[in-house]
């Protein structure tokens, strides 16, 4: 489902909520299941368990000439244990104070019945808060339904590990 400022893509993973989650809470995995590359490591955060926290990534921007690094934080704001996790992402250090102006990624769990273990991921990617410019200077929207089922597909190969 795509609309006017978000895109929503839902993928079936083998695996229970628990080590989904455990991925998804876990920052310096975060770079395993980016398709784009623009995620190179996180700044020795701490496992994510409650909303409030923030942990900022180490990124760079592929699209130009050269590539350009910045950092980003990632401002908890939702999370159910197993169930939910999201954050909404600013530039570290903008004149937004690190609050306002960016986008956010929500990932939804719900374990599916049956004699397998199966989790349907339901994941959201929100630019409805974006400011005019951080939209300008990152592209935003930057990211389709595709790009977003590669996220999902490259969570359900690392939850394997």
């Amino acid at each position: 489902m795509t609309d006017s400022t978000r895109t929503r893509v839902t993928l079936v993973v083998p695996a229970k909520p628990g080590r989904i989650f455990d991925v998804l809470a876990t920052p310096y995995r975060l770079p395993e299941i980016d398709p784009t590359g623009s995620m190179v490591s996180d700044e020795n955060a701490s496992p994510v368990t409650a909303t409030g926290q923030v942990f900022t990534m180490n990124m760079v921007a592929l699209g130009g000439q050269e590539p350009a690094k910045y950092r980003t934080e990632h401002h908890v704001d939702a999370f159910k244990h197993n169930r939910v996790i999201g954050w909404r992402v600013v530039p570290a250090g903008g004149p937004e104070g690190g609050t306002e102006g960016g986008w956010s990624w929500l990932f939804e769990l719900t374990p599916l019945e049956g004699k397998k273990k199966r989790t349907e991921v339901a994941l959201t990617y929100d630019w409805s808060q974006v400011s005019e410019e951080n939209a300008a200077r990152f592209g935003i929207p930057d990211h389709d339904a595709a790009d977003l089922e590669a996220w999902l597909t490259r969570l359900a190969l690392a939850v394997k590990k």
